[in-house]
């Protein structure tokens, strides 16, 4: 699996801003991953939710193809979704 990191600065409002608006353009699943204390992946559906800006995700990903949701660690989720387009989102 190739990684290009590319840094990308923004409050994690705009960028999760930036992350729904691809969603919604391009007709692409889009994924909140919340790594600790205990992890959790959610698909975000852009016609009734919105993502919290409250309490963003750590990760959000972004796929073509419908995500596989059975991961138990981020670390799972980017083996089991390797044409994900994932975003770090720091703090």
């Amino acid at each position: 699996m190739a990684d290009i990191l590319v840094q990308f600065h923004a409050t994690s409002e705009e960028l999760m801003s930036f992350i729904e608006g691809c969603a919604k353009e391009f007709g692409v699943y889009a994924v909140a991953i919340h790594c600790g204390p205990s992890f959790s992946a959610r698909r975000i559906d852009l016609a009734s939710d919105h993502i919290d800006r409250n309490e963003p995700p750590d990760r959000a990903a972004l796929s073509v193809e419908p995500p596989d949701m059975s991961a138990r660690s981020a670390y799972a989720f980017s083996v089991r979704n390797p044409n994900c387009l994932e975003f770090d989102i720091g703090r």
